[in-house]
């Protein structure tokens, strides 16, 4: 939940070690709040996380605390549960020419697998999840107000955000021209398998994957905000 009057935060990498945290829930502003151990949310899940101490109020707190627990359960056991029956498939689909339902049913069982971690996670989201944002940062949302103000005094480093900034790790032309070469590979694997003698499901699984890489390195090409998926407003 936003509480009104609620900024973004980004708090610089610089910042972090000697970063000062005010004793206000970040949720509402209120004093007395309850201390978390947050790790920043991450691109991967396997990867290291650095953590933030952070106040929150106590139902909020709670929340946290089944999140990072249910992040534990998904790295030791549903991650792994969901990436087995997709290779299992991959290795019957090239090894043999049958076992179609298997097949089949493996992969609808990583779907489901990957679908319940999913809403779980979303479930399990606080409005105030610290993110790390390549080199830049961490930003922290909807801070509350009260509680921001303490931020900024104590941290002249910390600065107020509208929105998520976006990190590009290289230039965009290196973009541009990774988004060709997979595009130029993609038409020659569908070139390819036009000319041969069976157009094989594998085929078609590298030429997806092909173009939509090509698609992403385009989009990450551009300017930061042209492409959106949410509303601006």
């Amino acid at each position: 939940m936003r509480a009104e009057g609620a900024v973004d935060l980004l708090i610089p990498a610089g910042a972090l070690p000697g970063l000062t945290v005010p004793a206000l829930a970040v949720t509402d502003g209120t004093a007395d709040p309850e201390w978390v151990d947050t790790p920043c949310a991450g691109p991967y899940i396997y990867s290291r996380e650095a953590t933030l101490r952070l106040p929150y109020d106590a139902a909020t707190a709670a929340v946290v605390r089944r999140r990072l627990r249910h992040d534990r359960r998904v790295r030791l056991l549903w991650f792994p549960l969901s990436t087995a029956p997709p290779l299992a498939a991959s290795v019957l689909m090239v090894t043999t020419d049958g076992h179609h339902l298997l097949r089949l049913l493996l992969v609808l069982a990583a779907a489901g697998v990957s679908l319940w971690m999913s809403r779980r996670s979303e479930r399990l989201t606080v409005t105030q999840q610290p993110e790390r944002v390549g080199r830049l940062g961490v930003h922290l949302p909807a801070v509350a107000a009260p509680a921001a103000r303490e931020w900024l005094a104590r941290n002249p480093a910390v600065r107020v955000v509208t929105e998520r900034p976006v990190w590009r790790r290289y230039s965009p032309p290196v973009y541009r021209w990774s988004a060709a070469a997979c595009a130029a590979t993609g038409l020659g694997v569908w070139w390819a398998g036009l000319r041969g003698d069976e157009f094989s499901l594998l085929t078609v699984a590298a030429f997806v994957a092909l173009l939509a890489g090509a698609v992403v390195l385009a989009v990450k090409s551009l300017p930061p905000g042209t492409v959106r998926f949410d509303d601006p407003a």
